[in-house]
């Protein structure tokens, strides 16, 4: 009885730890905590990706004019395999370093939530986070591209992540908004109301199969967005 008892004690250890090397963890960034919106570049995903040069130019605009420039030279480096970025919405300045950096002392993190959700995408090359949400349509234009009903739910959301990357022909810009919740009542509630009607924005997006009940349990909405690399290419060249 007492082996059994042992036997099934180190059975449940082994599980314990195989489940935990399975569930990704968060992600300390060699940026600081400081920046309102963190993430992380795949550079040999980015390469692959011919309209990532475009989106990565279309990210600098979130920024201050006063560095977007030298943010953008940042996004574009490939000396290494993998960069972390931060910057602001208002307040000028950024930070790029390769992931294998020293962290700062205060450093930013990426967590566990958000790490599946670059995998899950096509191509995918960028992930970015912020915990202000309501200032991805802080302007005018930011908001008729999402429309009014997904600026709404952005307000209303405590974090969101977007995860980016290209796939398809003719290519498509593959773009997924993760509207994050402090209850599930609340995402399903921001969830109704985005797909109550036809989306109004510029942009028209999806949303997965049980969108509802993972709403529920996730206190999470996703979305899902394809755009056509053509017309992202034009945007960034502010045609």
């Amino acid at each position: 009885m007492r082996r059994a008892t042992l036997v099934g004690l180190a059975l449940a250890l082994l599980l314990g730890g195989f489940i935990a090397l399975l569930t990704p963890s968060s992600q300390t960034l060699a940026v600081g905590a400081e920046y309102p919106v963190v993430g992380r570049l795949l550079t040999k995903e980015a390469q692959a990706a011919s309209s990532s040069r475009a989106v990565r130019r279309l990210l600098t605009q979130v920024a201050p004019s006063a560095c977007r420039a030298q943010l953008l030279a940042g996004l574009l480096r490939e000396d290494a395999a993998e960069f972390h970025l931060g910057f602001g919405f208002a307040t000028p300045g950024f930070a790029v370093a390769p992931a294998t950096a020293p962290p700062p002392a205060a450093p930013a993190s990426l967590p566990r939530t958000a790490q599946p959700l670059l995998a899950a995408t096509p191509g995918g090359y960028l992930l970015v986070r912020t915990e202000h949400p309501a200032d991805l349509v802080a302007t005018g234009r930011r908001r008729a591209w999402f429309g009014p009903e997904v600026a709404a739910i952005a307000t209303q959301a405590r974090a969101v992540s977007v995860a980016v990357g290209e796939g398809g022909f003719p290519r498509q810009v593959v773009v997924v908004f993760y509207f994050e919740y402090e209850t599930g009542a609340a995402a399903v509630a921001a969830l109704r109301a985005v797909t109550a009607r036809k989306p109004g924005g510029e942009a028209a997006f999806t949303v997965p199969a049980g969108a509802e009940a993972a709403a529920r349990k996730q206190a999470a909405v996703s979305l899902r967005y394809e755009v056509a690399a053509l017309l992202v290419e034009q945007a960034a060249a502010g045609r």
